[in-house]
């Protein structure tokens, strides 16, 4: 029976989600034929949605470009289906058609919410800065915590995150919620602000808000790039206590990440045998690939890619980070560059630089200096320093003192090229072949260089140490912890005995 003019709006209600995308086209031609669509604006924007919960952007399209009469909730779907489908600029293309076209039509929190999300999603910060702007100066919308938690991940995801802190600070406590404080503890945690981020999660833990799976994920992401074993451990102990997180994937996958990264590959094995295999997924096998990989366990990681090829699980482009290191530690180039080739071959991943970089480390390392060098040369992307520092390294280690020169000349020719790096290993290079002119001419070039073009001060180097739960962090050249005279002392006195004992 075809629907009549007055049951169609209740048909278009939301319980009417749960209709095919042929029942929703059908009633959708049945509106135009009965011109429902001219004169019932919230059916329109209900089918609008029907239209984009399937994931039919295209005929959601059509249909917003034939309302006569959009208001913000229309406006709004579609900005947000634009969203959630990956294609973030269309979003932001269609807000700023909606500002020239329909003045009238005043954006609200949730629209505004929605088109953050999508500026996050491209990680564009002018962008961000100039919606930020337009909030600040047309709208009266000020104190919205949704609002205020998309800004505060918006900067985050765009990497300013100093202002994604401000932001933050100037919530007031009363009205900060989980999401709030998931959005500034993510976002230290991706700009790489590890201590901040286990900072504020105390400071939230000792102020009673509960965590859930997305702190967890990203405080547990601040261990493994700490080494933080023992605070880890403390979370692990906390998520075993909650039947809700025990057997939440994102967090196991979290877990075996870092007790790998923090030197623990039994407790990354447990956590990982731990999962049924029906509920083993690619995070799952990539992050104990990676483990294995990382701990020098090269036969065990490969075995444990092909039991996950064999489960019917897809690798992704990191699953091949993690096999190719793997190849690379254990000294399987054969077997490496078979992966390699697989990737595009078999399973439709272009390899990436960070691929490519494997392989070249994985041949050099193997003492195939000169087939690292032209692996480098055929392939689609400008090396970058890491490359060219490994090869110089294997040149010194494999003593190819005229291979490490004819590098040089290529680092040389790459005017983009201001790192200091390659001069030291080659300058060591000549050293150890008795060639001290050499490396005296090496480093007064490498002076001159620095001078003609002021090279910016390189970021110190960087270690962490962690001890009874307090992550300590030392600088290249810094005085500044509180026990460095102790230390000093210390590494003056193991230097004495191991001097005596010589």
């Amino acid at each position: 029976m075809i629907p009549c003019t007055i049951t169609l709006p209740s048909l278009l209600n939301p319980p009417a989600k749960t209709l095919s995308q042929t029942e929703t086209k059908a009633i959708h031609a049945h509106a135009i034929k009965t011109s429902l669509l001219d004169s019932h604006v919230h059916s329109v924007n209900n089918l609008l949605k029907l239209y984009t919960i399937s994931g039919d952007i295209s005929s959601a399209r059509n249909l917003f470009d034939r309302i006569p009469h959009r208001d913000i909730i229309s406006w709004t779907t579609l900005i947000h289906a634009y969203t959630k489908s990956g294609t973030p600029y269309e979003s932001i293309r269609l807000f700023f058609q909606m500002l020239d076209t329909s003045p009238d039509t005043k954006p609200d929190q949730i629209t505004l919410t929605v088109v953050l999300s999508a500026c996050a999603a491209l990680g564009d910060l002018q962008l961000a800065r100039d919606l930020h702007t337009y909030i600040n100066t047309n709208t009266s919308i000020t104190n919205d915590i949704h609002l205020g938690n998309a800004l505060i991940s918006m900067y985050s995801k765009c990497g300013d995150i100093d202002t994604a802190y401000k932001l933050f600070t100037r919530t007031r406590s009363a009205k900060r919620n989980i999401v709030t404080w998931n959005s500034i503890i993510s976002g230290l945690t991706s700009n790489g602000k590890f201590k901040e981020a286990l900072s504020l999660f105390c400071r939230m833990q000792r102020i009673g808000v509960k965590p859930d799976q997305v702190t967890l994920v990203a405080v547990l992401n601040a261990c493994a790039n700490l080494g933080a074993l023992d605070i880890g451990q403390w979370l692990h102990t906390l998520i075993t206590q909650s039947q809700t997180l025990i057997n939440n994937r994102f967090i196991t996958n979290a877990l075996i990440d870092m007790y790998g990264k923090c030197g623990s590959i039994d407790r990354a094995h447990r956590v990982f045998t731990s999962i049924k295999p029906k509920h083993r997924d690619v995070y799952s096998y990539t992050s104990m690939i990676t483990a294995l990989a990382m701990h020098g366990q090269g036969e065990k990681a490969l075995q444990l890619f092909a039991y996950m090829l064999k489960a019917g699980i897809k690798p992704n482009r990191v699953t091949f980070i993690g096999v190719l290191s793997a190849c690379n530690h254990a000294g399987f180039v054969a077997t490496g560059l078979s992966h390699f080739q697989s990737m595009s071959s078999i399973h439709n991943i272009e390899p990436q630089m960070e691929h490519y970089s494997c392989v070249a480390d994985m041949l050099a390392r193997a003492g195939l200096v000169e087939e690292a060098l032209n692996f480098i040369k055929n392939m689609p992307f400008k090396p970058d320093s890491a490359m060219w520092s490994s090869l110089l390294s294997a040149c010194r280690i494999h003593r190819n003192v005229s291979l490490a020169e004819s590098i040089m000349r290529q680092v040389d020719n790459d005017n983009d090229n201001e790192d200091e790096d390659y001069y030291v290993l080659m300058s060591n290079i000549y050293t150890d072949a008795k060639r001290e002119r050499d490396a005296s001419s090496l480093h007064m070039e490498m002076r001159k260089k620095r001078k003609a073009k002021k090279k910016k001060k390189k970021e110190p180097g960087c270690s962490l140490i962690e001890i009874n739960g307090q992550v300590h962090e030392f600088k290249m050249g810094s005085i500044s912890h509180p026990q460095t005279k102790d230390i000093h002392l210390m590494l003056h006195n193991i230097h004495t005995h191991l001097k005596y004992y010589h």
